[in-house]
């Protein structure tokens, strides 16, 4: 006698769907209807839903793909990253002598007097108490 492996099996409905893939119903039925997402179980005249280990296997597909990188995008990244890298050099030794040091505001400062808005004379303008500006 043949020994019989059961699986159990769960049907995940539409929502808990959208929960685990991160998809929108409209993503999820068009990659379907392309092949590219496993397709929904008839449950009902107006119900479906989805194998739980398809989702869980297509989640896994997915993130293998998007953590394999192919050999000819590594030398391409490399290279790029070495351009990068001597770019942030020049950057860093240009910065300390071209750019002023970043101005300090803290609670007890005020901004400079030039950064306030100031109403231009004879504009209908005028500060409320709180600072804002209001039409008069």
């Amino acid at each position: 006698m043949a020994h019989q492996l059961k699986i159990a099996l769960a049907i995940l409905r539409l929502e808990q769907v959208e929960v685990r893939t991160g998809l929108k119903k409209s993503s999820i039925y068009k990659k379907s209807s392309e092949g590219a997402f496993p397709t929904p179980v008839k449950l009902g005249t107006r119900a479906v839903g989805w194998i739980e280990s398809e989702i869980d296997e297509w989640i896994a597909t997915q993130i293998e793909k998007s953590r394999t990188v192919p050999a000819a995008a590594t030398v391409i990244v490399g290279e790029r990253m070495r351009a990068v890298a001597e770019t942030a050099a020049t950057s860093e030794i240009l910065s300390h002598k071209i750019l002023p040091q970043p101005l300090n505001l803290s609670k007890t400062q005020s901004p400079p007097t030039s950064a306030r808005a100031e109403s231009p004379p004879g504009s209908n303008i005028a500060s409320s108490k709180k600072g804002r500006r209001r039409d008069v």
